[in-house]
């Protein structure tokens, strides 16, 4: 049984996309730097990352527990 809808995969793809564009190429820097980057949390608000498991009134996304 597949517990997960389109909007899940859309969500799954929009995250993958991010982490591929945003964090992939950095995390070594990061790493070495012993520091995280406060744009890449703007920039993840940007893509409504952040959304992800709050309700609507709250300017998230909810989808249910599977998400959270």
């Amino acid at each position: 049984m597949d517990v997960f809808n389109d909007t899940h995969r859309q969500i799954r793809d929009t995250v993958e996309r991010f982490i591929a564009r945003h964090v992939t190429p950095h995390i070594q820097d990061w790493e070495e730097a012993g520091q995280f980057p406060r744009e890449l949390y703007q920039q993840a608000a940007q893509d409504g990352i952040l959304g992800i498991g709050y309700p609507d009134t709250l300017g998230g996304c909810f989808e249910g527990d599977v998400l959270a």
